[in-house]
């Protein structure tokens, strides 16, 4: 027995397909042949096309059409089976024969159902053969069934024709495909070759046809009719996504591409219609897929490179595209959505459906949109990658608004250059209404547990939102910052790592925040307001949160301090732990500098720790006075700054990070982030310019009501000791602060810079407790300390 290429078959549980090879149908009695027709020109008229294609049989595999569309019928009838006109569409009742196309279409789909038709006895005795468990060929509903069927059917598709109904002429002859594998050469294939050309009659402009392939017509040569021509695709740039829309247009499920002429080359004289063809997969037609060359027939290919595809059916298989988490953790906790209770979040490796297949997807250039656009496709509201070792999905750049995976860009299903050790695994997650986040910052701006930078975005119906920033103040931003957990936060630019994805909506209204509210949705809406972005989702609101004063209580040292001898001042202190108590209002909450010669007064605070330092917060005298704190600098470093005037010429050894560039006023706050942060145990402010504004004063002092430092702690060890983001020269001040050799701590001989911005400390050049200095090549400069002998 001959086998033929197999066919799927749903089995009836959602997900699998049964592979069922089918013998070749029992050889039929031989029939007396009619005399043959003439060959069909499209530049015929209609009746006459029509009645050349009547019960004629299209060109077997291996033949082809003319440039004009002219189709070359060989008869496979016999008048006794096919009645005299069986084709014409007089035969219709009159209101079918008026109906527009869509009724007609429903009209002939509507036979397969009427029992006591030819058509409907044919599809039920198809049914029954489907219902066997080992059907063959021989179970089969018999010709003079197949074509009392056709002869019941042709009159509709004529009229199609005669009305040039395209749409629904595409979908034909998948009406009266059989169940059974065993019965498509005999029950299938005469109603291909009848009405499988009838399209090219109706001079259907952009339809396309597969040629050439098995004779179920699930698979061929990519031909599409364009200007009265039927014509090739060049197979550059082919893939699944153009062979899913061409499948499609057939009425399949989906399908695989086909390189190379694998059906065999067009006709040399025939046109080559599409090169380069770009289609994203959700188009209805391949005409509607976007070419390289917008110029139809505009090309350099040769008919060897003609493009074909294999299509499938699969009803209950998952949509293309479908998401999965495969091997997942999902969480036992729940939380309330506009969809109900759903679990908090699930975990694990990213998978999608393509072409029959489950397959994974590589982690190279994986990003935080990519994952949630994978978890929102899921049934979640985010996600993000939990395995930094992060294969049919290869490459993905997703912009945010797409659907499913599928939609991202990314290269052809299945080319990549990874291993599964590649595979991407996520996190998805579902969060309470009016939950806020930061996406997107730079991961230098992140000091985890101090500050975090990045665009706002509020979790609202499911749907997170960012924020215009027409009246979005520091207040809006210190209660969005709140409300996640940090103790204080302000606007910010700058922070992003790249502009706001594609679908992220702007929330419709605007706050109007005090700043001491715990979440957004407990401020009043600003009345009468709109939300205005002038450059769209690029104008989205960008904040800077972080945590609350690590200098708060720390031990603090001034120049000096001020003693006061007339009331109401002698009630007060003002000495420099005054500057780190939290106090913010109050005369007796702030630090005075002495009434006398201390020309550049100066507050040190040591933090008891190295810290990367990430903003400060100076807040100056409310009730008077504000001048006099004018050019002042912040310096952080290591440099212990204790005693006055001792330690005055070590000042300067701390790296400046920032300075005031005018004089000061009554209350004034300044909220200076560090960025990227700064490491460093010792921060000193020093007043450069004591009584400023023009002030005849003889004394010199300065007065700060408060001052935070905000950071997150380093560990060191007593070897391997290192500092980021420093220069050569800053390495060396390092190594300078560290140099009295009585410290257990000190006595620094060699400092090591690299070229990515680190920092060492050694206390031996060529050996000691923390081993001896080697070569390395990321060593920008090596420096010992020489000594005068």
């Amino acid at each position: 027995m001959s086998m033929v290429p197999p066919w799927f078959l749903d089995d009836g549980n959602p997900g699998n397909v049964i592979c069922v090879p089918y013998p070749s149908p029992p050889k039929p009695p031989a029939l007396k042949p009619p005399s043959p027709r003439p060959p069909l020109s499209t530049t015929a008229s209609v009746t006459s096309s029509v009645t050349t294609l009547a019960g004629s049989k299209a060109p077997p595999p291996g033949t082809s059409q003319s440039a004009t569309g002219a189709v070359t019928a060989l008869a496979t009838t016999t008048a006794s089976l096919l009645p005299p006109n069986y084709y014409s569409s007089s035969r219709l009742p009159l209101t079918i024969f008026n109906a527009a196309c869509p009724a007609i279409f429903d009209a002939l789909s509507a036979l397969r159902n009427r029992t006591t038709g030819a058509c409907g006895r044919l599809v039920a005795a198809n049914r029954a053969v489907a219902a066997l468990v080992n059907a063959t060929a021989r179970n089969c509903p018999t010709n003079v069934s197949v074509y009392n069927c056709i002869a019941e059917a042709a009159p509709y598709v004529t009229r199609l024709v005669e009305k040039k109904c395209c749409a629904q002429l595409a979908r034909v002859t998948e009406l009266f495909r059989p169940p059974a594998a065993a019965c498509l050469l005999t029950n299938f294939v005469p109603f291909r070759h009848t009405f499988g050309f009838y399209h090219v009659a109706a001079k259907c402009e952009n339809h396309v046809m597969l040629l050439n392939g098995w004779p179920d017509g699930s698979s061929g040569r990519v031909e599409i009719f364009k200007n009265g021509e039927l014509g090739t695709v060049c197979d550059d740039g082919w893939d699944d996504d153009d062979a899913r829309v061409v499948c499609r247009e057939q009425g399949y499920d989906g399908g695989y591409a086909e390189w190379g002429g694998a059906f065999g080359p067009g006709f040399e004289w025939q046109r080559i219609w599409m090169h380069r063809v770009k289609c994203r997969g959700n188009e209805s037609r391949l005409a509607d897929c976007p070419m390289h060359e917008t110029t139809w027939g505009q090309h350099a290919c040769s008919h060897w490179e003609d493009a074909g595809v294999t299509c499938f059916k699969c009803p209950n298989c998952p949509a293309e595209g479908a998401p999965r988490l495969m091997g997942n953790r999902t969480a036992t906790t729940r939380v309330n959505t506009t969809r109900g209770a759903r679990p908090s979040w699930a975990a694990g490796r990213v998978a999608v459906w393509h072409n029959l297949n489950w397959g994974t997807a590589c982690g190279d250039w994986w990003h935080r949109i990519d994952s949630d656009v994978f978890c929102r496709s899921s049934g979640y509201q985010a996600g993000c990658v939990i395995d930094p070792r992060t294969m049919s999905a290869t490459t993905v750049d997703c912009y945010g608004d797409e659907p499913n995976l599928a939609r991202c860009e990314r290269n052809s299903w299945g080319y990549h250059d990874c291993t599964h050790a590649q595979d991407v695994h996520v996190k998805c997650m579902n969060f309470q209404n009016g939950t806020a986040r930061l996406v997107d910052g730079f991961p230098n701006q992140q000091v985890r547990g101090t500050s975090a930078t990045g665009r706002l975005e509020v979790l609202h119906n499911d749907i997170f939102y960012s924020f215009c920033p027409n009246n979005f103040t520091n207040r809006e931003a210190r209660t969005a910052c709140r409300s996640m957990g940090w103790a204080e936060g302000r606007t910010a630019t700058n922070t992003l790592e790249f502009q706001p994805p594609l679908g992220v909506p702007q929330f419709p209204r605007v706050f109007n925040c005090s700043g001491r509210e715990n979440s957004l949705s407990a401020c009043p809406l600003r009345a009468g307001a709109v939300p205005v972005c002038p450059l769209g989702r690029r104008s989205y609101m960008q904040l800077w949160c972080f945590k609350s004063n690590i200098a708060l209580g720390k031990a603090v040292f001034g120049s000096s301090f001020y003693v006061p001898t007339t009331t109401p001042d002698t009630a007060f202190t003002f000495f420099p732990s005054k500057a780190v108590d939290g106090v913010l209002t109050g005369v007796g909450s702030l630090f005075h500098s002495a009434v006398g010669p201390d020309p550049l007064p100066w507050l040190s605070v040591d933090l008891g720790g190295p810290f990367f330092i990430s903003r400060f917060a100076l807040y100056n005298r409310a009730d008077c006075c504000g001048n006099r704190l004018a050019f002042a600098e912040v310096r952080i470093g290591w440099q212990p700054i204790t005693r006055y005037p001792d330690d005055n010429r070590y000042i300067s050894i701390n790296p400046l990070v920032w300075k005031m560039s005018s004089f000061g006023a009554n209350g004034d706050v300044y909220r200076v982030p560090i960025i990227p942060a700064r490491q460093g145990r010792i921060v000193t402010l020093q007043n450069m310019n004591p009584n400023g504004g023009g002030v005849a004063d003889a004394d010199n002092y300065y007065c700060v009501n408060d001052w935070e430092v905000s950071g997150d702690v380093v560990a060191l060890s007593a070897c391997n000791v290192f500092y980021i983001n420093t220069d050569i020269g800053g390495c060396r001040d390092l190594c300078e602060q560290n140099k009295d050799c009585s410290a257990s701590n000190g006595c620094c001989t060699v400092f090591t810079w690299w070229d990515n911005g680190w920092c060492q400390l050694r206390k031996a050049a060529l050996s000691g407790s923390c081993g001896a200095t080697k070569p390395d090549a990321g060593v920008g400069w090596s420096c010992m300390k020489v000594y005068d002998v």
